[in-house]
């Protein structure tokens, strides 16, 4: 569940858009020869940060409206993409990801405590956090995936929620933010195939991926069919739901 208010929507895609753009320029101007895996890496570290950052924004609309339950909430998806941040992350930046991660902890418990002002400090100290991450070295290759900490309801909530951050950008126009989703999407669709045993799950979970990458690489920029192709996205990922 998020809490938005549409100026505050649209105020937020406008910002964040033009740090999407400028993942999918430095994308697409890197040859395909020079280090492809690093760069593959430092796109999906840079789409992870900014849903991060996104997530956050939401977090302060929770404590704004006193809503703690819903702020407890929010900070799961803030651990689940810290997690898929540092599978990015080189070595490196061990120490700004231990720094990101006990931020994290901070505005968790301020919640649990209901403690407004604590909560306001730590959603204040968050920014700095993220950034020195994202100013670290991303990994040459990605780390291998793992379960999420926070379980399987809190990582459904994150993807139905990345489903509609796609959404709110595309009902603005802003193709790059929407594929910067998709990227998002792709990588949680692979800490989603570790969280059920069976053929039928990783299969599934699998096409999942696939077209989460496809979309993400799409070389449209119309908003009418990356709606389309997001709609039948999120339409598979729903008929999954119902045959469990």
């Amino acid at each position: 569940m998020r809490f938005r208010t549409q100026a505050g929507v649209v105020a937020k895609t406008a910002t964040l858009s033009a740090v999407a753009a400028s993942i999918f320029l430095i994308a697409r101007l890197l040859p395909a020869e020079d280090s492809p895996r690093p760069a593959a890496a430092a796109k999906t570290r840079e789409a992870l940060v900014l849903a991060f950052r996104t997530n956050l924004g939401y977090c302060g609309d929770w404590l704004g409206a006193k809503d703690y339950k819903s702020l407890s909430q929010s900070v799961t998806a803030l651990t689940i993409l810290n997690e898929a941040i540092g599978r990015h992350t080189a070595e490196s930046g061990s120490e700004q990801m231990v720094a990101l991660r006990a931020a994290i902890n901070e505005l968790s418990a301020a919640a649990k405590a209901e403690d407004a002002g604590r909560a306001r400090r730590a959603i204040d100290d968050l920014p700095n956090a993220i950034d020195g991450v994202a100013m670290a070295s991303a990994a040459e290759a990605p780390a291998a995936v793992k379960k999420t900490s926070a379980g399987f309801t809190p990582l459904m909530h994150l993807i139905d929620g990345s489903f509609t951050d796609a959404k709110t950008a595309l009902a603005t126009g802003d193709a790059a933010s929407a594929k910067t989703y998709a990227v998002v999407l792709a990588e949680l669709g692979q800490v989603l195939a570790l969280d059920r045993g069976g053929q039928q799950w990783h299969e599934q979970s699998g096409d999942f991926m696939s077209a989460a990458q496809e979309l993400a690489a799409s070389q449209t920029e119309d908003p009418k069919q990356l709606r389309e192709q997001f709609h039948r996205l999120y339409v598979n990922c729903e008929a999954c739901h119902q045959r469990r």
